[in-house]
């Protein structure tokens, strides 16, 4: 993602840069795009566009309930990405004229359609480096 935003006024950032939700909140994304001036010595980003959050079992479901409803009441969000660790799927948030519509991403051909910020997203780079589980092909191969 960093490459593709290179000589363009939006950047990408890793997780120590913070984004705030609220006066007093604070979450800090596993990545992101943010399209505001840079502040010396900062760790906020100053106009996030894009928050990607990588789902893990600990944290999933705040991250798909609390901070999604957090992120998307921040007025510079555009898009929120959601990555399943696990397999190559997700779900994009976009933020519309009527509201935040939801896609589902569910394969590698998948792309995440990033408007915002100029950017295809494709999960196939995303997941470019993962070894996924070996998944037992039906229900049955498990039960027996």
């Amino acid at each position: 993602m960093r490459n593709r935003l290179r000589g363009q006024r939006c950047r990408a950032f890793s997780p120590d840069m913070s984004v705030r939700t609220s006066p007093r909140g604070i979450r800090r994304p596993d990545s992101g795009v943010d399209c505001g001036p840079r502040r010396d010595r900062s760790t906020e980003a100053s106009e996030p566009k894009v928050v990607i959050e990588v789902l893990s079992p600990s944290t999933r479901d705040f991250d798909m309930f609390a901070k999604l409803d957090e992120c998307r009441a921040v007025d510079s969000i555009d898009h929120v990405l959601l990555i399943d660790p696990n397999d190559p799927a997700g779900q994009l948030w976009t933020r519309g004229p009527d509201g935040w519509t939801e896609e589902v991403l569910r394969s590698l051909e998948s792309t995440a359609e990033l408007t915002a910020v100029g950017l295809t997203l494709p999960l196939s780079e995303i997941y470019e480096d993962v070894a996924f589980p070996a998944w037992p092909e039906d229900a049955e191969a498990v039960t027996g």
